[in-house]
């Protein structure tokens, strides 16, 4: 009966790679999540929205005084991979659901009617940028350029709604006061 020494190098090597294989499945099963993870936001919208408002002065001495009417115009543009194609646009003061508790009024810049059909819903490819323009009575919906403003976004999958500041802010007419005199030294 001979009694063979253990080979404790081999044990070694089988030790070393049943280790090295629990680390290649747990790199595995994160690259995995990873992956998953990175398709699922691929497959997100995403929008970028940009307020704009057009006014006219009116003569009134020192103060910069508006006319009632004027134009609004939100411009959004589809920064995801896929397109999107877009319900209703509306705008107002207050929170998100600020419209809803206080009343306050909103402004349906843009929404085809579902029962004509006869206008397709809008469809914006990645990358494209859409202004819509609508003539608006700011007695009526009070935006102006330091409000606190919404802008609530529905497409076929999601609904947008952030709180914006007018980025484009166009005056036309007279301006109303004089230009201050710089004297020469």
């Amino acid at each position: 009966m001979s009694k063979n020494p253990p080979d404790w190098w081999a044990r070694g090597g089988a030790l070393a790679g049943i280790g090295l294989s629990i680390i290649g499945l747990g790199l595995t099963y994160r690259n995995s999540s990873w992956q998953q993870q990175v398709y699922e936001e691929s497959l997100q919208e995403r929008i970028i929205i940009h307020l704009g408002m057009a006014r006219t002065s009116v003569s009134g001495g020192n103060t910069l005084t508006f006319e009632s009417k004027g134009k609004v115009s939100v411009e959004v543009t589809n920064i995801g991979l896929h397109p999107i194609y877009l319900k209703s646009i509306r705008t107002g003061l207050g929170g998100p659901v600020g419209n809803m508790i206080t009343g306050a009024p909103s402004l349906i810049v843009y929404q085809p009617d579902p029962i004509e059909g006869k206008e397709p819903l809008k469809r914006l490819e990645p990358g494209e940028a859409f202004p819509f323009v609508k003539d608006a009575d700011f007695s009526e919906y009070p935006l102006n350029f330091d409000s606190n403003s919404w802008v609530r976004v529905e497409t076929t999958t999601k609904v947008f709604s952030q709180q914006v500041r007018v980025s484009l802010f166009n005056i036309s007419g007279d301006v109303g006061w004089p230009m201050p005199k710089h004297k020469k030294k």
